[in-house]
């Protein structure tokens, strides 16, 4: 039983752990991706102010049309109350906020193609030059292969913690409810050693 528990234990600790780094990182790319809206209505308006070529300036607002809509897709894809963590609701929820952020990149990425393929593109801003923006780019990318790579690995530790409390055929909670029926068979039902047992909350 010390054993069960203790890999319980251990199990729960590597989840909450999971967790926090899932946690964080969803935080960090939020807050990352905020710079994202003003920064391509700074370089709309520095184009339009240097008189890029009517061409150029129109394929640009073509493509951050298409990120930027992607803000308002985001805030209306998480039902309220939210979904119970780990529930098919709550995975397909996930998978739409990280498929809105990795389209945000996608047509990020093709804007600096575009733009770094024009020869009339050279702003006198230094953070709206090619290199700046491909390496404001290249975070943005990074954050959401780490969010995929957490949500990955707390679902596993979800799958593995649930395995060992409640539904493999030693988890602990069916442990635990053994040994109430053990002690209540053996010393009634109401005996002090059973009474004491049933106060403890194993399910939490």
């Amino acid at each position: 039983m010390t054993s069960l528990g203790d890999k319980a234990q251990t199990l729960l600790d590597t989840f909450n752990k999971a967790d926090a780094a899932y946690t964080y990182n969803v935080n960090l790319r939020v807050e990352s991706f905020k710079r994202l809206d003003k920064l391509l209505t700074y370089l709309k308006n520095s184009m339009e102010n240097d008189e890029a070529p009517a061409e150029l300036i129109a394929d640009v607002k073509r493509l951050i049309s298409k990120i930027k809509p992607a803000t308002k897709t985001l805030k209306s894809i998480t039902p309220t109350p939210p979904p119970l963590p780990g529930s098919n609701d709550d995975k397909k929820t996930k998978a739409r906020e990280q498929k809105t952020f990795e389209n945000k990149v996608t047509y990020f990425t093709e804007l600096i193609n575009l733009i770094e393929l024009n020869e009339a593109y050279n702003p006198a801003e230094p953070d709206l030059s090619v290199e700046s923006l491909t390496a404001y780019k290249d975070k943005l990318d990074s954050l959401n292969t780490t969010v995929r790579g957490n949500e990955q690995t707390l679902n596993e530790q979800r799958n593995s913690r649930d395995e060992m409390l409640q539904k493999g055929p030693d988890a602990l909670l069916k442990v635990v409810d053994g040994v109430k029926l053990h002690v209540k068979h053996v010393f009634g039902e109401n005996s002090n050693q059973y009474k004491q047992l049933v106060k403890f909350n194993f399910a939490g």
